[in-house]
């Protein structure tokens, strides 16, 4: 692909991979240069830090060589990038030499931002934009709650919606009267949801367990109607199929008669 008809997001996230490989290296040889210059350093460490000095320097060499083009082609357009300062108050900047900044900042190049425009970015980012970088971005409100940017904000009320919608969702799963507005169980109360009628279920079975047992014998009467139309109700909402309705019913009649 030509230089000249690439995205500038596609030539900063080649740039941001190329450097990624390269400051570790630069930061390899200060810690080389740095003991080299050590008049007590043994001789064969000073071999050995030296052979490997040349081995990042050539590698650095190399990976700079590679990135030359894409650097020329950025200082032929000159479109905008963006650098967030990496620590957990961190601002959006123009540039890695901002005043606001120190020597030993760390930045996460945000390559997606590549050519966006400013008005766009500091929308997006709100008060995380620098204001030295950018005069028009809002500055942080004096609160004692923390500030969100656009970004945050939405996010968060993406969150929200999605929760209430998976609340909304299970909340109608479990709604029984979509498919029996007035579901009874044996006693003649009202039944709300699948959870209220399997334990209905469940009792009415119960209930025909111990008829010997049950002075009550409408209710013991009404037993049979009562897992009928339960049943019906579940079939309906659930799909489930009636013997597996029933099945799970009667393992929770023998296992509450334990």
């Amino acid at each position: 692909m030509k230089l000249i008809t690439m995205h500038p997001r596609e030539i900063d996230t080649i740039l941001a991979g190329l450097y990624a490989k390269i400051e570790p290296l630069r930061a390899e040889a200060a810690r080389l240069r740095q003991s080299l210059a050590d008049p007590k350093l043994p001789a064969w460490r000073r071999e050995q830090n030296e052979k490997r000095r040349s081995e990042v320097r050539a590698a650095d060499e190399r990976l700079t060589t590679e990135a030359l083009p894409y650097e020329r082609e950025y200082a032929r357009r000159r479109w905008s990038r963006y650098f967030l300062v990496t620590n957990g108050n961190g601002h959006v900047h123009r540039e890695r030499n901002c005043s606001t900044c120190y020597p030993t900042t760390s930045y996460a190049w945000l390559v997606d931002l590549a050519g966006c425009d400013e008005k766009a970015m500091v929308a997006e980012y709100g008060e995380k934009a620098c204001t030295v970088c950018f005069p028009d971005a809002p500055v942080l409100a004096r609160t004692f709650g923390p500030s969100r940017t656009a970004r945050e904000a939405a996010e968060k009320k993406a969150a929200r919606a999605a929760r209430s919608a998976e609340i909304a969702a299970k909340r109608e799963a479990n709604d029984i009267t979509t498919v029996e507005p007035r579901l009874l169980d044996a006693y003649g109360s009202k039944l709300y949801t699948v959870t209220e009628a399997k334990r209905g279920l469940v009792r009415a079975l119960e209930i025909l367990a111990d008829a010997d047992f049950i002075p009550n014998k409408s209710l013991v009467a009404a037993a049979p109607a009562a897992i009928e139309r339960i049943e019906r109700a579940l079939v309906a909402k659930t799909g489930e199929p009636i013997t597996t309705i029933r099945a799970a019913a009667e393992r929770s009649v023998a296992r509450n008669r334990k």
